[in-house]
């Protein structure tokens, strides 16, 4: 997903009175494409890149299993 896209989304946050943060902003651009029918998986990807929830699962798994 593109930053004017990114920016699009945190100018609808900073609309309603609250200072977006990066979480937000990609949390509800995630959030919003899963509304839309995506799965979670390339939702994640749409965001924030090819492979990143995969990344995110693999760096997840090996420090619970650290």
């Amino acid at each position: 997903m593109n930053r004017s896209k990114l920016a699009a989304i945190a100018a609808v946050i900073a609309a309603q009175g609250i200072t977006p943060t990066a979480e937000m902003v990609i949390g509800l651009a995630v959030r919003t494409l899963v509304e839309s029918g995506q799965d979670p998986r390339t939702a994640f990807d749409t965001v924030m890149g090819a492979g990143s929830f995969q990344q995110l699962a693999d760096d997840l798994w090996n420090e619970a299993n650290a």
